[in-house]
């Protein structure tokens, strides 16, 4: 009876602190993030016929996604405590409850790509979904500054402002500091935007650009009546797409994973699919498909890039694919294995696929363009690389059954990507919506929520390079490092300090 009475005055009196705050805050707010994740019920797309069993696996999930990304907040909160109890400069405060927290975001968009490892990996800082500079994409004087330092800056620097609002208003901090602090965080942005406002666009010929949505779903149709009701709504938007752009080249750009190209190969031989693309303009068409391709025995999610009067002229395979739904990571594959390897083996068969290795730059007359297919746009990283003049992103969210979380979360990413790079971005959607994207992250033009729906526009490439081009996060990454360093020396100043005092203290006791 007593160890009950000791127990439960234990846990009354239990008073959260270190870890557990910030690792219930991010679980929560990940648990928000990551909702779309039901959408996936019943996982009848993935050939479990089971509600039971998906219940289960989705649950399961759910917890592990979930309770890896608020890890690493979970860890910087453990280490904040440490030193905001400890530091005597008042000042260093707030800049380095913003480092901890910047090196924590980068380092979750990391440790997801660990936990999740498997076949199809990558292990990079790819996985930057919940970043809270997504929520601030209308704030144009912080979201331009994306060109300079990404969005791990813009992290630091509204971090840094609210914790100093945090703790003025806990007395931590005095009004002057306050002051002080919010000077040095007006000059960084100032600075940032007074850069991005004197950087003006190459001179370049606009491109005009047909994006084709479609809502076609995510395994394929019941029946052959609606299978070729979608191709003729495909065929009818090219056409139209085709006809809007026939005074000139220009794109005519798919969205991931239709196979718009593979479908046609069902009915037409390939002399007879080369004379339909031909037909389409007088002048050359570049049409952007997607297609599902099996290449020594494993399955590539490919953009094809087809020339309507020379044919295929070049390729990418995605990079970037999503754990659990393009490739089983071995936390979840070898339990799976172990309680049901039939399903295992059929996962792997249908829907594990490989990811590429070849560059997602792609020449096309004078133009580079920049390949995205689906989750690559989630990776700052993978958008930053090589030489563009603008940005094709390929997607689909047929696999959420129409969910709107994740195409809402979606749009503010794909903004992101486009100002980082300082490049028009065009982004073609299955089951969500579509978007040309200027190189300021404005929405030029948008389409409808899950529709058949041609969308026209012009492209504008650029082939000036950013700050954040040629550096990428390293300079936020160094900074934030160190004002660390000055956070632990100044830890070791004061513990050589107590002790100090503390031999002072026995000395004159003692004596």
């Amino acid at each position: 009876m007593g160890n009950v009475k000791y127990l439960f005055v234990k846990i009354t009196n239990f008073k959260p602190q270190g870890f557990w705050p910030g690792f219930s805050a991010g679980f929560f707010y990940f648990g928000f993030i990551f909702w779309w994740f039901w959408d996936l019920y019943p996982l009848d797309e993935f050939g479990l016929e089971s509600k039971l069993i998906a219940g289960i696996i989705l649950i399961i999930a759910f917890i592990l996604y979930v309770a890896t990304m608020a890890l690493p907040w979970g860890i910087s909160s453990l280490i904040l405590v440490k030193f905001i109890k400890k530091i005597r400069s008042r000042n260093l405060v707030p800049f380095l409850i913003a480092s901890i927290f910047t090196l924590a975001e980068y380092s979750r968009a990391i440790l997801f790509s660990v936990v999740l490892y498997g076949d199809g990996g990558k292990i990079g800082p790819h996985w930057t979904m919940g970043n809270i500079a997504y929520w601030f994409i209308d704030f144009d004087f912080l979201a331009t500054t994306a060109s300079i330092w990404g969005i791990y800056g813009i992290d630091f620097v509204l971090v840094s402002f609210f914790s100093s609002v945090l703790l003025l208003f806990v007395k931590t901090i005095n009004k002057k500091l306050f002051l002080i602090n919010l000077i040095i965080i007006a000059i960084l942005v100032s600075t940032a935007n007074s850069i991005t406002s004197n950087k003006n666009p190459s001179e370049s010929v606009s491109v005009p650009i047909a994006i084709i949505q479609t809502n076609s779903p995510f395994v394929g149709f019941a029946n052959n009546v609606a299978l070729l009701e979608d191709l003729k709504n495909k065929l009818n938007l090219i056409q139209e797409g085709a006809n809007i752009l026939r005074p000139e080249s220009g794109i005519i750009l798919l969205p991931e994973g239709i196979g718009f190209s593979t479908s046609l190969g069902k009915i037409l031989d390939v002399t007879s699919i080369g004379q339909y693309f031909n037909s389409l303009s007088d002048k050359e068409l570049l049409i952007v498909d997607s297609i599902r391709s099996l290449e020594d025995g494993h399955y590539k999610s490919k953009a094809t890039f087809i020339s309507s009067q020379a044919g295929v002229i070049d390729f990418y395979d995605k990079e970037v694919l999503v754990p659990g739904g393009e490739f089983l990571p071995y936390l979840i594959k070898f339990p799976l294995i172990l309680l049901n390897p039939s399903l295992g083996e059929k996962f792997k068969s249908y829907r594990e696929y490989s990811a590429g290795e070849k560059t997602n730059i792609i020449s096309y007359k004078n133009n580079q363009i920049k390949t995205l297919v689906c989750s690559d746009f989630i990776s700052p990283t993978k958008s930053n690389r090589g030489q563009s003049d603008f940005i094709l992103s390929l997607g689909s969210f047929s696999v959420w059954g129409g969910g709107r979380w994740v195409v809402q979360q979606a749009e503010p990413i794909l903004r992101f990507r486009a100002i980082e790079n300082d490049k028009y971005l065009a982004f073609a959607s299955n089951g969500g919506k579509s978007y040309v994207i200027n190189r300021h992250g404005k929405i030029e033009k948008m389409t409808d929520f899950k529709s058949y729906e041609l969308l026209t526009g012009v492209i504008v490439p650029n082939k000036n390079r950013t700050w954040y081009n040629y550096v990428g996060d390293w300079p936020i990454l160094l900074i934030s490092l160190a004002f660390f360093g000055l956070g632990i020396i100044q830890l070791q100043i004061t513990y050589f300090t107590n002790i100090r005092i503390y031999k002072l203290f026995i000395r004159r006791f003692v004596n």
